[in-house]
């Protein structure tokens, strides 16, 4: 009987050790997560959040961003002249990423990861339907033909930044935080589609000439804002 209650008891401290030692085990390792939205320099979208455990120091993330502009523009040269400018921008983003937190605050991050631009357009068509009317030069709408003009730059892009705020907050529902950094998206390349009054100029030989000028434009600087839900 008494070696039944030894072991009755060994059991129970066991099970009771074990039940404390898993809790604590899952409290570590409970993973936190939030959701947010976010507004910059390339437009708005939403991101997902989270990290290990409350006393990790990194954060990791992933999201999208969208933003486009179209709206037709109409240049009056002069009384007689009126050239359209037909834009066709657009930034559509998805990005994977983590933030790490070097202070015990964690209110400072330094960010990073990969960013895919799914749809990614900076396009502009030149055109003009009074022609071109000037002292020294006329040309009638076909004669001034049409200019399609587009810069392209890589799909793939890593991205390097700072911040300020918090993503995961311990304490909080609502967290926030700003973000500035910069995309590596590579040197641009010009792609010029045209008919009309540059079919009388060698700009297809500068064109190589003026993409070696711009190489040192291969990064994107960029700014948001961030509002983060944190579920509990």
């Amino acid at each position: 009987m008494n070696y039944l209650k030894v072991n009755i008891l060994c059991f129970s401290i066991l099970l009771l050790g074990g039940h404390s030692f898993g809790k604590q085990l899952s409290d570590s390792l409970a993973f936190n997560k939030a959701v947010g939205i976010h507004i910059g320099t390339l437009g708005g979208g939403l991101s997902f959040a989270g990290k290990i455990n409350k006393a990790s120091n990194f954060v990791f993330k992933f999201g999208a961003t969208y933003v486009g502009y179209g709206k037709l523009y109409n240049y009056n040269y002069n009384a007689k002249t009126v050239i359209r400018i037909a834009p066709d921008i657009r930034m559509g983003q998805s990005y994977l990423g983590v933030d790490y937190m070097p202070f015990k605050r964690k209110s400072f991050f330094v960010t990073g990861g990969i960013s895919y631009f799914f749809d990614s357009k900076f396009a502009a068509l030149t055109d003009s339907d009074t022609g071109f009317d000037t002292k020294d030069l006329v040309l009638s709408a076909e004669d001034f033909g049409k200019i399609n003009f587009e810069l392209k730059w890589n799909k793939l892009a890593p991205f390097l930044g700072l911040g300020l705020g918090k993503t995961i907050s311990e304490k909080k529902r609502i967290a926030g935080n700003f973000e500035l950094g910069s995309y590596y998206i590579g040197s641009p390349k010009i792609l010029l589609d045209y008919t009309g009054v540059l079919d009388l100029t060698n700009i297809d030989e500068v064109i190589p000439q003026i993409e070696n000028n711009m190489r040192g434009y291969s990064f994107l600087p960029y700014l948001k804002i961030q509002i983060y839900y944190n579920f509990k």
